[in-house]
C-alpha cells in the first residue's frame, strides 16, 4: 500500500527542484563567463607569443619540443611541425648538450638564463643563441614543462669579438708607439 505524499511533501519537492535549477543555471552561466575569460586569456597569450621576436619554445620533461612559434622559420629554416615531437638536443650542437641538460633539470624550480648555446639550423649552420627558461608546474608544484625564450646572438657576439679583437689590436700599437717614443 503506498502513501500519497502530502502537500507539504510536494512542495518541499518542488522547492527543492528549483533550488537545483537555480543552481544549474548559475553553474551554466559561470561555465560560459569562465569559458569566454579563458578564450580572451588564450588569444592574448597567442598574440603575445606571435609579437615576439625572438623564439619561444615549450619542452616536456622528456626534453621533446611541445610547441614552437613561428620565429624558427626565418632564423633556422625549420618549420614548426618539423620540430615538435622531437628532443630538443637534435638541434644543439654535440659540444652543448652537457649544457643544456645540466639546465634543465627536473628539480630546478626557478627561472634560470640567459644561457648561450649554439644550435644548428636546418642548413647545418652553427647560430648562437641566448635563453631564459622556467619551470611550469602544476598546483601541487610538481614540473610538467620548460618554457624558453631564445634569442639569436651570433651576430652580436661576432660583432663583440671583433670589436674586443680590435681593442687589443690598438692598445698593442699604442704600447708600441710609447716603446718608440722612448
Amino acid at each position: 500500500m503506498s502513501m500519497k505524499p502530502t502537500y507539504e511533501e510536494l512542495q518541499q519537492k518542488i522547492e527543492s527542484l528549483q533550488k537545483q535549477i537555480n543552481d544549474a543555471r548559475l553553474y551554466q552561466e559561470n561555465l560560459k563567463e569562465t569559458q569566454a575569460a579563458l578564450r580572451k586569456s588564450e588569444d592574448l597569450a597567442a598574440k603575445l607569443i606571435a609579437a615576439i621576436p625572438d623564439v619561444v619554445v615549450v619542452i616536456d620533461m622528456q626534453g621533446r619540443v611541445q610547441y614552437i612559434n613561428d620565429v624558427v622559420l626565418p632564423l633556422g629554416g625549420y618549420h614548426p611541425s618539423e620540430i615538435i615531437g622531437k628532443n630538443v638536443l637534435e638541434f644543439v650542437v654535440p659540444e652543448d648538450h652537457e649544457k643544456v641538460m645540466h639546465s634543465a633539470l627536473p628539480a630546478l624550480p626557478r627561472q634560470t638564463g640567459p644561457k648561450r648555446f649554439w644550435l644548428i639550423t636546418q642548413k647545418g649552420e652553427k647560430r648562437l643563441f641566448e635563453a631564459k627558461d622556467d619551470v611550469l608546474q602544476l598546483e601541487n608544484g610538481a614540473p610538467y614543462s620548460y618554457i624558453s625564450v631564445l634569442r639569436d646572438v651570433t651576430d652580436r657576439d661576432r660583432t663583440e669579438r671583433e670589436r674586443a679583437s680590435l681593442q687589443e689590436r690598438l692598445h698593442r700599437a699604442e704600447k708600441m708607439e710609447a716603446l718608440g717614443t722612448l
